[in-house]
């Protein structure tokens, strides 16, 4: 999948739906602003279902306890984090010239236990 090329004025940015729809590049009157990169590495990537860490991978909901996966790629990292729409591949919606509309669909058979449906634009 091509990543996209967003456009206003003097600003562009690049958004890759396979690496989480995450900002890959930024320029300002075509001077990067941004360091390129792509999932962790790059900008702006989606925090999806859930940001920040779950401790242990383990949780407690509506009575049973919940096991997620360690899903970040430094190894010393021993919790999940910021969920898994950060490493997923994204579906364009629509794209112009200047927006863009990317989503995901999670059936919850792998990593995060539940279904969800996360739209950025």
């Amino acid at each position: 999948m091509t990543p996209l090329s967003l456009r206003s004025g003097r600003l562009e940015v690049g958004i890759d739906p396979v690496a989480g729809g995450s900002l890959t590049r930024c320029t300002w009157d075509g001077s990067d602003v941004l360091r390129p990169g792509k999932g962790t590495q790059g900008a702006a990537y989606p925090l999806v279902p859930f940001s920040n860490r779950i401790a242990n991978g383990r949780f407690e909901f509506d009575g049973r306890v919940v096991d997620v996966p360690r899903n970040w790629p430094d190894p010393a990292v021993r919790h999940p984090m910021h969920g898994d729409g950060w490493a997923a591949c994204w579906r364009v919606l629509d794209a112009t010239a200047t927006t863009a509309a990317i989503a995901y669909e999670h059936d919850g058979s792998h990593g995060w236990p539940f279904r969800y449906r996360a739209v950025q634009e």
